[in-house]
């Protein structure tokens, strides 16, 4: 291993923010997750073909130093290494012809007769399969099971792909006692992270982590086929057009970089909705949104949006950060027009095994993932926020793509892995519009501040943004 170390950061705000990770130039791994212990609810993706050689290109512009000697895969582009997750026989073997998930007991019986299917379905000529209700199969397949977890003091590792998406559902299985929803709330209080491991050539993971091993579950029970699954597979398909769009660090004190490649691809995603848009982020406050939010609305697109009650606030609070994001929430119900309130719904993040909101300064369930689905087919993911400073200042990478399979797949994973469309919708209308308030007190969460952080919101920022040095905030 070689391990070197600079710093990429832009005095005053060009924060570098970038989280990905390149594995032989044919593997790329786009996150939301920093390398470290903490309780936020994050994803992944898991990418293969020529994008590959986008993210090499960007690792290397990013490093700017001269590497002697250079990296050992700077002639073997990505865009000839093929997909090296479609050729493996572990994954072909999980799934049938339409792209449904098998039962264990049946895939390597049909395996030798869809060899010849499968590579001729990468060719981009024959129909995307549908793959529908694959997480209800992962989900119900792996509750069958009774297998002990891979831990880095307790090392199970699986012969196959199919066997460690089934195994890191069984893990979560309710032992003597226990109702499912209470083994999940143990398993995240016990553990650091769910499994990682990326199955299919785009496979999303996500994994609440834990640091409070006191966190109770408040949800009701689950059935089996409702359960977490962390790891989400793809069935072999053709490929989809897919783009990086970045921005780079400014550190100037000001607002002038805006025209960047990431916020035009999330604002012109909004301008040219067609029916809906789906927002998941830590916050969202940056002012381009603004005037575009509204403006869906108004000419009837269904904009839907989750944030995390109270990540980093004080440093949201800080001079020309827009505030948080009840404050922002609560411009936007003011200013749409009550006959659009049906079109715009806001929620606050609710883990799953949760039935409301928990403030972020507890760090016991918290949301960090960055996702933008529109029209059901469209996604960008990856690093950036919708907030001023992942707008205006820090160093982000992100993919978009066009791709209904893929985009279906993660909103199911956004859905089956939270609670937050149950129980996380804010208030529409009064003084608390865009804040969560607990149907059964009246009562907002606990540590909330709302739409009104006071007269000395700026001292609060100036404590947040300390914190944040030291490694006690994030963002």
């Amino acid at each position: 291993m070689d391990l070197e170390v600079i710093n990429y950061h832009r005095p005053i705000f060009g924060t570098f923010h970038s989280k990905y990770m390149i594995v032989d130039r044919k593997i790329a791994i786009l996150q939301s997750n920093n390398i470290q212990d903490n309780d936020n609810f994050e994803m992944m993706t898991h990418l293969e073909g020529p994008i590959v050689d986008s993210f090499y290109d960007m690792a290397l512009i990013s490093w700017h130093n001269v590497m002697k000697p250079p990296l050992p895969c700077l002639n073997t582009p990505a865009a000839t290494a093929g997909y090296p997750t479609f050729e493996a026989k572990s994954h072909a073997a999980m799934f049938d012809q339409s792209g449904k998930l098998l039962p264990s007991d049946q895939r390597w019986g049909l395996f030798c007769s869809r060899v010849l299917a499968l590579y001729l379905r990468i060719d981009s000529t024959n129909p995307m399969p549908d793959g529908t209700n694959n997480l209800q199969d992962v989900a119900q397949q792996g509750a069958a099971k009774d297998l002990p977890e891979h831990t880095s003091k307790d090392e199970h590792y699986d012969v196959d792909i199919a066997s460690e998406v089934l195994r890191s559902v069984s893990v979560l299985n309710p032992r003597d006692g226990e109702t499912r929803i209470n083994a999940i709330t143990r398993h995240l209080s016990e553990h650091s992270f769910l499994p990682y491991r990326f199955s299919p050539s785009t496979d999303t993971i996500s994994a609440d982590t834990t640091i409070q091993p006191d966190t109770k579950g408040t949800a009701p029970d689950i059935s089996p086929d409702e359960t977490l699954t962390p790891l989400i597979p793809l069935p072999p398909h053709p490929p989809f057009p897919i783009a990086m769009v970045c921005r780079k660090p400014w550190g100037a004190p000001n607002h002038h970089c805006v025209y960047t490649p990431q916020n035009e691809a999330f604002l012109s995603s909004l301008r040219h909705a067609r029916s809906s848009v789906f927002i998941q982020t830590p916050n969202l406050n940056a002012e381009p949104l603004f005037s575009e939010i509204i403006a869906a609305c108004r000419r009837g697109i269904r904009v839907t949006y989750y944030y995390c009650l109270g990540y980093n606030d004080a440093g949201e609070l800080l001079p020309f950060q827009n505030g948080n994001n009840e404050m922002f929430a609560h411009r936007l119900y003011n200013e749409l027009p009550k006959e659009f309130h049906d079109n715009l719904d806001i929620y606050n993040y609710v883990a799953k095994d949760q039935i409301h909101p928990i403030h972020n300064k507890f760090k016991k369930r918290s949301c960090h993932i960055k996702l933008m689905v529109v029209d059901g087919h469209i996604g960008i993911q990856g690093n950036g926020n919708q907030d001023t400073q992942s707008y205006f200042h820090s160093q982000e990478i992100n993919v978009m793509l066009d791709s209904e399979l893929v985009c279906k797949a993660w909103m199911d994973g956004i859905m089956r892995n939270q609670n937050t469309h149950i129980y996380g919708k804010v208030l529409k209308e009064g003084p608390e519009a865009g804040c969560w308030v607990d149907p059964e007190t009246g009562k907002q969460a606990e540590a909330a501040i709302g739409v009104d952080a006071g007269k000395f919101a700026w001292a609060k920022g100036i404590v947040g943004a300390v914190q944040r040095v030291r490694g006690l905030g994030g963002f």
